[in-house]
C-alpha cells in the first residue's frame, strides 16, 4: 500500500499542472488565474497528504518513506510559491487594465 501512497503523492503534482495546462489553452484570456488556482488546490492538497503520511492518521497503509515526504512538502511548498506569485502578476494586470 506504501507504493500507491507514494505514486499518489508524485502524480498529483502532475495532475494539476496538467489540468491548469489543459485549461488555459481552453481559456487564453485567463491564464494566471487558473495556474494561480491550479498551484494553490495542489499545494494544499499535497501538504495534506504529507501530514498524512507523516502523522499516520490512517496506519502504516498511508505512509511514506521519509525522502519521499520530503520531497512532497518542498513541492507543495513551492505549488504555493508559484500560486503566490501568480496572484501578483494576476493583480499587476488587473491594476494596468484600469
Amino acid at each position: 500500500m506504501t507504493d500507491i501512497f507514494d505514486s499518489l503523492l508524485v502524480l498529483l503534482p502532475l495532475v494539476a499542472i496538467g489540468h491548469a495546462a489543459y485549461r488555459a489553452f481552453l481559456n487564453p484570456r485567463d491564464v494566471t488565474g487558473i495556474f494561480r488556482r491550479g498551484f494553490l488546490a495542489g499545494g494544499v492538497v499535497l501538504l495534506l497528504l504529507s501530514l498524512v503520511g507523516v502523522v499516520r492518521i490512517f496506519g502504516n497503509g498511508f505512509s511514506a518513506d521519509s525522502e519521499t515526504l520530503d520531497v512532497a512538502v518542498k513541492a507543495g511548498l513551492g505549488m504555493l510559491i508559484a500560486a503566490l506569485i501568480c496572484a501578483i502578476v494576476e493583480n499587476k494586470q488587473s491594476q494596468h487594465q484600469r
